[in-house]
Formats: C-alpha cells, structure tokens, sequence
C-alpha cells in the first residue's frame, strides 16, 4: 500500500508538473504570437503609411501640374482679352473720328446751305422735300369657269367701297405673286384656283400710295365663293363687264385685254 501511495503521488507530482510545463509552454506560444502579430501589424502599418505617402506625392504632384496649367490658361485668355479690347477700341475710336468727319460735313453743309439762302432771299422759305410714296405689288385674278369671270365688290366703308374688281391683293415679303393670288382668293372668297399665266401689268397712282396690278389667267378648281374679304361675288359673262363700275387700274385691265389678242377667246358681242 506504500508503494502504491508512492506511486500515485510521484503521478500526482508529475501530472502536475506537466501541466505546470504544458502552462509555461502555451505563455511562451502566446508571447511569441503576440510579439510576431505585432511585427507583423507593424510592418503593415508601415507599408500603408508608405503607400499613403506615395499617393500623397502623386497626388499633389498632378494638382500641381493641373494648377500650373490652369495658370497658363488664364494667362492666356488674360492676354486674348487685352488683345480684343485694344482692337475693339480701335474700332470704336476709328468709328467715332468717321462719325465725328460725318458730323462735321453735315454741319459744314447746312451751314453753306443756310448762307446760301441768306445770300438769296428768293429761294425762301425753303420747301421740305417730299415724302416718297409708298409702292405695292398687287396680283389680281380673272378666273374662269366655264364661260364666266368672277368679280368681287369691295366693301362699301372702305377705300374704293362699292366697286366691283378681279379679286386678289398685296404681295406678302417671301411670296410669288402666284402664291400671293391664290392666298388672297382663299382668304377673300374661300376657293381654290389654279394659277396660269401672267396676261399684263397696270401701274396706278393713288393720293397715298402706288401699285402694280398683275393680272393673272386663274381657273377655278374648287369650293363655293363666300364673301370672306368682300360685300359680295358674281359669276358673269366676260362681256357683261360694262354693267359693273370698275376701279381705273381694272378698267385698264379690260381695255388691254379687248384690244390683244385674248379678246377673242374672253369677250364676245353682247347679245
């Protein structure tokens, strides 16, 4: 039984000397781990605070560069902007001496004129120069149908009220005459014409203004006339002309065309 006890205290003993070494093993291990942990963590702090140093540099290596070259930019228009200025000075300073040489001519002018009239009292008072009447271009219509001619009156509180004519009107900026003729037949009567050729020309003078009449062969295509733009509309007989009071610059029309050869196709003998 000693024996047996000493047995199991030297197992005892050396159970707990194996742990008390298996202890001072896992310390070293723990130590040595957190000590290579460390190296290592500080070895990759340093190699980020590196990369952070690098890309810093390159950083404002190229702010540098892009602020250098912004600079250059600037000192360019800077230079592009005192260029345009001194030119357009000089421009300002060559259009203001023409101005001033104009000015002064004008002066000098009205000034010789002035003494050339107190020189020659005869030429007093002096008339002012006549305003230049205005001129329009007018494209007017004789649409056939059939054997017959359409006429509009024109509105009885207007100018020429009450007279008949060729339906048609002013010229418009951008349009052909063609185009004018069958705009205005549209608008004054609301058909549609076919426009053929151009038969004469009239130029009348009125108190304010000039025109131009153009007449025009039309044929009539489509829709039925309603006094849009007019008192009213008649299809009539070519040679039933007469019957109507007619504007001069229409009249003329008429006159022209019964003494050319297209008399022979749009008047015949009144019955």
């Amino acid at each position: 039984l000693a024996k047996v006890a000493e047995i199991e205290a030297r197992a005892e003993a050396t159970i707990t000397q194996l742990h008390e070494d298996l202890d001072e093993r896992l310390q070293r291990v723990r130590e040595e781990s957190d000590g290579r942990h460390a190296a290592q963590l500080a070895q990759a702090a340093a190699h980020a605070e590196a990369q952070l140093a690098r890309e810093r540099a390159d950083l404002v290596q190229r702010h540098s560069e892009e602020l250098a070259h912004a600079r250059a930019e600037v000192e360019r228009l800077e230079v592009e902007r005192r260029e345009v200025d001194a030119a357009f000075a000089a421009k300002l300073e060559a259009a203001e001496a023409r101005a001033e040489e104009r000015l002064a001519s004008a002066v000098n002018e009205q000034k010789s004129s002035a003494k050339a009239e107190l020189d020659d009292p005869a030429s007093l008072p002096r008339k002012a120069p006549k305003k230049q009447k205005p001129h329009y271009q007018v494209a007017a219509g004789l649409i056939r149908k059939g054997d017959e001619l359409l006429i509009a009156q024109r509105p009885a509180e207007g100018m020429l009220g009450g007279l008949w004519e060729f339906p048609g009107g002013k010229q418009e900026t951008g349009e052909t005459l063609p185009e004018c003729l069958v705009r205005e037949i549209r608008e004054e009567l609301g058909i549609e014409i076919e426009v053929g050729e151009r038969l004469t020309s009239v130029d009348h003078a009125y108190s304010h203004f000039s025109i131009t009449l153009h007449a025009f062969a039309a044929r009539y295509v489509c829709g039925t006339p309603q006094a849009l733009g007019c008192a009213a509309w008649r299809w009539i007989a070519p040679e039933a002309l007469d019957d109507f009071a007619l504007p001069r610059a229409d009249r003329l029309i008429v006159e022209f065309m019964r003494e050319h050869a297209q008399q022979m196709e749009l008047f015949g003998e009144r019955k």
